[in-house]
């Protein structure tokens, strides 16, 4: 009987183990993309206009996907950062 519970605990928590894996990738799926648009917009910022004051850099944190998207298209025209992250 205790070596039936313990191979019941042992099969719970590979089962555990395997749906937070699974439950990890699909959150990096999610998350990648918009991590890769994060990073390449704090890039081309500090390279052309400097270091990014806490509130610029609180605003590229908290935008999406598309919100990032949108910022670095103006990248390379903007005169200031604040060309960039205007409405």
């Amino acid at each position: 009987m205790i070596k039936g519970r313990e191979e019941g605990r042992q099969e719970g928590r590979q089962e555990g183990r395997q749906e937070g894996r699974k439950e990890d990738q699909e959150l990096g799926k999610e998350l990648g993309p918009e991590l890769g648009l994060r990073n390449a917009l704090y890039r081309l910022l500090q390279i052309k206009f400097g270091e990014l004051s806490a509130d610029q850099q609180k605003l590229i944190e908290q935008a999406g996907s598309s919100k990032l998207d949108e910022y670095l298209s103006k990248v390379l025209e903007a005169k200031s950062i604040q060309g960039v992250l205007a409405d």
